[in-house]
């Protein structure tokens, strides 16, 4: 019952920040600068959902089975880091137009994007801390 506790408290914290959050921003950035914030950092979320397509819960689904733990994340690493490379080159594309209409500083979008390979490793991380049932310090993240 205390490891269910944990885990519903570590998952609703999301929501309840970003609830907490979106009126202090909206309010010190203004609508145009809660826009220009939401058009830089969706398209990572977005990039990165499309990037781990799958990787993830197979990942957790083949190391809860048993499977060599050192294979199956050397091969999602060589197929994320291909999938993760193709996704950034689209944003690095959708920089150009989004710096042109935005006004925006094209380098600074691309070094923001970047961190998409960041945020793919972590997903990794994620599944494998799944698989391999370590939910107190998937909680704790």
């Amino acid at each position: 019952m205390k490891d269910k506790l944990r885990s519903t408290i570590s998952y609703a914290m999301g929501p309840i920040l970003n609830f907490v959050t979106a009126p202090i921003l909206a309010r010190i950035l203004g609508p145009e600068g809660r826009g220009e914030f939401a058009a830089i950092m969706q398209p990572i979320t977005v990039g990165t959902g499309i990037a781990v397509f799958g990787v993830p819960t197979t990942i957790t689904y083949f190391i809860g089975r048993g499977y060599s733990r050192h294979n199956l994340i050397k091969i999602a690493l060589c197929s994320l880091m291909t999938t993760t490379t193709f996704v950034y080159g689209f944003l690095i594309l959708y920089a150009f137009i989004l710096s042109e209409s935005q006004k925006m500083h094209i380098w600074t979008l691309i070094s923001i994007w970047s961190f998409i390979y960041i945020s793919v490793f972590l997903e990794l991380r994620r599944s494998f801390l799944l698989g391999i049932g370590s939910l107190k310090s998937l909680d704790s993240e």
